[in-house]
């Protein structure tokens, strides 16, 4: 065939599993071309740049499709629910789409393979043409096969194109998954990744995952899908599902552990700040003043409390000024007497909740610019209903 004219003497397709924690489950693979040149291995860049510079790339890059096709008849043949994500030389996609030119629909309809078990992935980044990425992405949705982005979040992403797109499926790229756990700027870009798909229809992937850590913080954020080393290296043959599997379990529970560990910690942060806050009204009770200082003898002692003050009920608004015990930063600032909070949950929530006490999701303290939480509890002082709030250490 015209690869031998490449002095390639043989191509193979690899399978690398897709899995899914929540699923414990394989949920497809994706195909791999691998070639080799007397026997040694060329990387798939390399062999695409010498078939290109033959006038051969899109000749085996449609070979490529047709022979995962038929290898994963096999695993479709186990599994009717497994899916097949089968990729796309950029370069056929730049020029004016022609669905003739790729030819693997026969292929499929000849092997009873459903469109819906097939996911095409297109590198956007790589793509010039906006009217071409469109109309490929039109195309074979309409004919119900799914859609995925690869390598999303760095190069040249493009977000806006999502709307072209409308991915079913958006591989977040493994360069952002290195060194996780440090590095606070690559999680906070994998986070706003994952919930831009959430938001849009979309599932998140996270590719080239190599240890637990990369499975773990990816979970924290909601995402569910992964590939990558750590469960299994691409392989020409069967990969071992029971091993997999079994890393899928001990992802799982570790992930449980540390769902089970923030609830904890969250409760007992809760209950801390509620005995703080019944003392201080037990204070204000027998003072008849909400700016008592024995208030602030008890802030003092517990220690996770970097700001007090109070809220009218009736009109939301600040009663008196704000007690900070930290230092604050840049040009942030405390609150005011008369300041309105009728926009903050850790007021409406807890106005409206029945036990009448809150405590709010972490955030930035605009007092201090310290990370926080506000636990709030509604109570009553001279027949007017007022809410304490205690902005808390984390």
């Amino acid at each position: 065939m015209y690869f031998k004219e490449l002095g390639i003497t043989h191509i193979d397709i690899y399978f690398q599993p897709i899995v899914s924690i929540k699923k414990k489950k394989i949920f497809g693979y994706e195909a791999l071309l691998r070639g080799y040149k007397n026997d040694i291995y060329l990387p798939p860049n390399i062999l695409f740049e010498e078939a290109k510079s033959a006038g051969f790339a899109l000749e085996l890059d449609k070979l490529a499709r047709i022979m995962s096709i038929k290898k994963f008849k096999n695993y479709y043949d186990r599994d009717n629910k497994v899916l097949l994500f089968l990729n796309f030389e950029s370069s056929s996609i730049n020029n004016a789409f022609k669905s003739e030119q790729y030819s693997f629909e026969e292929v499929l309809a000849t092997l009873n393979i459903p469109a819906k078990n097939i996911v095409l992935e297109v590198k956007e980044d790589e793509i010039q043409s906006t009217q071409s990425l469109k109309d490929f992405s039109n195309y074979y949705k309409e004919r119900g096969f799914n859609i995925a982005i690869d390598d999303f979040g760095t190069g040249d992403s493009q977000f806006d194109r999502l709307s072209i797109v409308k991915p079913d499926i958006v591989k977040i790229d493994k360069s952002l998954l290195k060194d996780i756990e440090t590095n606070d700027i690559n999680a906070a870009i994998l986070g706003a990744i994952a919930n831009m798909c959430y938001k849009i229809g979309a599932i998140a992937l996270s590719e080239g995952v190599e240890d637990d850590s990369e499975v773990l913080k990816s979970l924290n954020f909601g995402i569910d899908l992964f590939q990558g080393y750590y469960f299994a290296y691409p392989s020409v043959g069967e990969a071992d599902c029971k091993e997999i599997v079994n890393k899928i379990q001990t992802i799982g529970y570790k992930h449980k552990d540390y769902l089970e560990s923030i609830i904890r910690v969250k409760n007992n942060l809760q209950l801390e700040a509620l005995n703080i806050s019944e003392k201080i009204i037990a204070i204000i009770t027998k003072t008849k003043n909400i700016q008592s200082t024995k208030v602030l003898k008890i802030l003092e002692e517990v220690q996770i409390v970097e700001a007090l003050y109070f809220i009218n009920s009736y009109d939301s608004t600040q009663l008196g000024e704000t007690t900070l015990l930290t230092k604050q930063r840049g040009f942030y600032e405390p609150s005011v007497h008369g300041e309105d909070y009728s926009l903050k949950d850790y007021y409406y929530i807890c106005k409206n909740s029945k036990d009448g006490i809150f405590i709010s999701q972490k955030y930035i303290s605009s007092a201090s610019g310290n990370m926080c939480r506000t636990f709030s509890k509604r109570f009553l002082h001279d027949s007017k209903e007022i809410i304490l709030c205690l902005d808390l250490y984390l």
